[in-house]
């Protein structure tokens, strides 16, 4: 029963966060010129330091969104 569970948690836990992903990724595609004119006021940096600092944020986030949930979530179907 704890495997199936597991499984589910995982396989949750992966769609919203792959879709949070893309949401963020979409929003700063689509909006960059807003998204930085707003960070660039809240935070009082260049534009160019967010582009960057976006960019490895939304890296970052991918990475262990599928290290810590993609990864396992196939090692416990495999063990299945």
């Amino acid at each position: 029963m704890l495997p199936n569970i597991l499984e589910s948690f995982l396989f949750w836990c992966m769609l919203i966060n792959l879709g949070l992903l893309m949401l963020s990724f979409c929003l700063v595609t689509l909006f960059r010129p807003l998204v930085l004119k707003i960070h660039s006021r809240i935070f009082a940096v260049p534009e160019d330091y967010l582009i960057k600092a976006i960019h490895a944020f939304l890296s970052l986030y991918k990475f262990f969104t599928f290290f810590f949930l993609v990864v396992p979530w196939i090692a416990v179907k495999i063990i299945m």
